[in-house]
């Protein structure tokens, strides 16, 4: 197996156990969890994706397929599946069990740099560097719709989890919000001062989080047009934003070689994560908000135990 673990002991006030993964021969780009909290996805410039058994560290797949780099991967919220996006400009929908190709989504003219599943699994919503964002029946691979309106490289897509809303953010420095039934521009919210590389709905769709290269993350309400708060922090460009499972936490991925997490209500900084040797390219909450992981750009991938309170 080419993976290896290893556990450390930080000496912190707030004792914590962290889990290395290696095994990706480049960066890795995009980490998700299943829908247990049981098994770790990871995409990676090396073109593959990694399955891992959580609590062990333990590789149980490796699926290949793409040819070129893997920019985003994402489980299904119900069923036993699990999408990605590649810079070779296409989607593959994988069985998660057994490796194997479902679909093959084609349609995008550039990279692929971002997808993310509709809550109930029906539709994937891609961004891609030749600057729309689309809408597929996940079932049949067909588009449902082309969404034109960034002047830039799409980076990052996120569906509202209650709503029928997408966010996409773009190296055009903003954020669009858009009706995924007409298919229609909404909003667009404008505050960054550099490329927006990651979205991020709060779980009850209160508001959505942004990070940007400039390099501050942004609160938006979609009542708003401009940013209800602003946490700063990160010495260089935020390249991920997740939040919790109760919305009351957001973590936040960097260049700067950190995590941190902050307190979504004070905007308190509680704790900075250390120890990547490069950048932090990805982040994301397991689901009961207890540990949280983290993909880099020194090709691995470390899961951190989240102190309480």
């Amino acid at each position: 197996m080419d993976a290896s673990i290893a556990r450390l002991s930080l000496k912190t006030p707030s004792p914590l156990q962290e889990l290395i993964f290696k095994g990706h021969t480049d960066t890795v780009t995009s980490v998700a969890w299943d829908t247990q909290g049981e098994r770790l996805a990871s995409g990676s410039d090396d073109k593959t994706i990694r399955i891992w058994e959580a609590l062990t560290g333990n590789l149980l797949h490796i699926f290949e397929g793409h040819t070129d780099i893997v920019t985003s991967v994402a489980w299904h919220p119900k069923e036993e599946r699990l999408a990605s996006g590649s810079e070779d400009r296409t989607i593959r929908l994988w069985e998660a069990s057994t490796g194997k190709i479902l679909h093959i989504f084609e349609g995008h003219t550039h990279e692929v740099s971002s997808i993310a599943w509709d809550p109930q699994g029906e539709r994937l919503a891609s961004g891609s560097y030749d600057h729309t964002v689309r809408l597929w029946k996940a079932s049949s691979g067909q588009v449902l719709y082309v969404l034109n309106g960034h002047t830039h490289w799409v980076t990052s897509v996120a569906w509202h989890p209650k709503e029928n809303r997408l966010a996409s953010g773009s190296y055009d420095h903003t954020i669009h919000l858009w009706d995924v039934v007409s298919g229609n521009l909404l909003q667009t919210f404008n505050g960054h001062t550099d490329q927006v590389s990651s979205v991020a709905w709060h779980t009850q769709g209160e508001n959505l989080a942004s990070g940007s290269a400039d390099p501050a993350i942004h609160l938006w309400q979609a009542s708003s047009e401009k940013a209800i708060d602003v946490f700063n922090g990160h010495t260089t460009w935020v390249t991920s934003v997740a939040w919790n499972a109760d919305g009351t936490r957001l973590a936040s991925g960097s260049g700067d070689k950190t995590v941190r997490i902050w307190e979504a209500s004070s905007k308190k900084n509680l704790h900075v994560f250390a120890g990547h040797a490069g950048w932090v390219t990805s982040v994301a909450w397991n689901p009961d908000g207890s540990r949280l992981a983290s993909g880099s750009s020194d090709n691995t991938i470390r899961l951190w135990e989240i102190p309480k309170g």
